[in-house]
């Protein structure tokens, strides 16, 4: 009667020992197939050379606007910069700055009120009508 419990212990232990090993051998081959994954995109990256841009800074004139067309709120005054915020139609803004870059107008704007999160960026001059 001790000989079976020992084997049955024995056993239960191998079954266990065999579950744990399969999800260790599909885990590291999860993390190689990322790690290849990065490897590449990386390489993707490091080939890519910025192209010059040329920012011309302009003093604003106007220190109110207001969203004509739902837009977003770009870190950066380049189109493929990381999105900040989404504006809604009639939202108010404040003007800070603006740029002239590749002939196109951006204004560095800011939403007023009390949430600071995700609150000051840049925005297209064509997405906004100036307030005098």
């Amino acid at each position: 009667m001790l000989a079976f419990l020992f084997l049955l212990i024995i056993a239960g232990n191998a079954v266990i020992l065999y579950k744990f090993n399969d999800k260790v051998s599909v885990q590291r081959r999860q993390i190689l197939s990322l790690k290849y994954e990065n490897d590449d995109l990386k390489s993707k990256l490091s080939k890519q050379t910025p192209k010059k841009i040329d920012i011309k800074y302009v003093t604003p004139q106007f220190l109110n606007a207001v969203v004509t067309i739902s837009g977003t709120l770009h870190l950066s005054p380049i189109s493929n910069s990381s999105i900040v915020n989404t504006l809604k139609e009639n939202t108010s803004l404040k003007i800070q700055d603006s740029a002239q870059i590749q002939s196109q107008l951006w204004y560095e704007v800011f939403l007023p009120g009390d949430n600071r999160l995700n609150s000051k960026g840049w925005i297209k001059s064509n997405y906004i009508r100036i307030i005098e």
